[in-house]
């Protein structure tokens, strides 16, 4: 025993002066980390598109929409009705001024279609509506930005009509229009 007193005597030294004899300063590092989700705003420059006048044909109306997203590769849809007397979708006695059997344009100021798309998206999807509007949708047409790493630009939409009815009641007719962004990581199965 007297033996491990000594032995136990230089532990305890040995211990107590590497805790006495401590360093002045200190210090630690940790890492921070965070994801960046993919983000969307989309906005629509003038609510309301004067189509003009028409007797009867085909007319065009083109809107302004404005996108600015974080990723440089995107989906767009279209949904757009037809338009109706009064702006009035359940006015069930005069008929309305139907799509157009031709696609609808999608021209972004700083983008293109991937894969050598043409710009253009048939509107042959059936929807529910728009506001109360009975629509029609295209297929997602996916885009890439020119600009770097984002997708910040105006978007130039193009919804064509056809008059056929020369007896057609004079008066003002409206519909909608909506533009859909989709980015990457949208796991849903519709169009919100």
């Amino acid at each position: 025993m007297k033996r491990a007193i000594p032995v136990l005597l230089m532990v305890a030294l040995l211990f107590g002066a590497s805790t006495v004899s401590g360093e002045l300063i200190g210090d630690a590092v940790a890492t921070v980390l965070v994801t960046v989700d993919p983000n969307v705003t989309v906005n629509v420059i003038s609510s309301v598109v004067d189509a003009g006048t028409v007797q009867t044909g085909d007319f065009e109306a083109t809107i302004v929409f404005r996108i600015d997203a974080n990723q440089q590769q995107l989906n767009i849809q279209i949904e757009a009705t037809p338009l109706y007397k009064g702006n009035d979708p359940l006015e069930e006695t005069v008929d309305p001024i139907p799509l157009a059997n031709l696609p609808a344009t999608i021209s972004p100021t700083d983008a293109a279609p991937m894969n050598g798309l043409s710009n253009d998206v048939p509107l042959n999807i059936s929807t529910g509506s728009i506001d109360g509007f009975p629509s029609q949708l295209s297929a997602p047409l996916r885009f890439e930005s020119s600009q770097n790493n984002h997708f910040s630009q105006d978007v130039y939409v193009t919804v064509r009509y056809v008059q056929v009815d020369p007896e057609q009641p004079v008066g003002e007719y409206g519909g909608r229009v909506r533009i859909i962004v989709i980015l990457d990581g949208y796991t849903g199965t519709t169009p919100p």
